[in-house]
């Protein structure tokens, strides 16, 4: 449900935000409760072939970062950084690049700050990938940390 409060259709984004309004007194203790299944979730819908599909996931990450920050960005970054040494393909490793580079932008500037290290460390080795996309979206995260720095 929490997925689909970021629907790109209307209809869907609200009625799954009252859905998960009714349904959820806590967001924070359920989503610290269900992250790695959600972003797993949520990497399978970034990496599909719908680019509907795809904005959701983005969006649903977006969510995640500009609401929750610092209480769930850390373990959402561990899994990322985990699918990413695990990729198989190049969609995968583009997908992991594209969301990362997506949470650089919807971070705060405090949470930008704190997640620093963590993105250039993880973003560092794709600079030199073989692949345009790879690079470009490694360069773009280098260039929102040093804007909003």
């Amino acid at each position: 449900m929490f997925i689909l409060k970021y629907d790109t259709v209307e209809r869907v984004h609200t009625q799954a935000s009252q859905i998960w309004k009714n349904i959820v007194d806590n967001q924070l203790f359920i989503l610290k409760q269900v992250i790695k299944t959600l972003i797993t979730q949520v990497f399978k819908i970034i990496i599909s072939q719908d680019f509907e599909l795809q904005e959701m996931g983005l969006g649903c990450m977006r969510g995640l970062v500009e609401k929750f920050g610092e209480k769930l960005v850390n373990e959402a970054l561990d899994i990322f950084e985990n699918l990413l040494d695990s990729a198989t393909d190049l969609s995968q490793t583009v997908g992991v690049c594209r969301v990362l580079c997506n949470m650089a932008q919807a971070a705060s500037h405090r949470l930008l700050i704190q997640i620093s290290p963590r993105l250039l460390g993880i973003m560092d080795n794709n600079l030199a990938s073989d692949s345009a996309e790879i690079r470009d979206y490694s360069t773009e995260v280098f260039v929102i940390l040093f804007r909003r720095q």
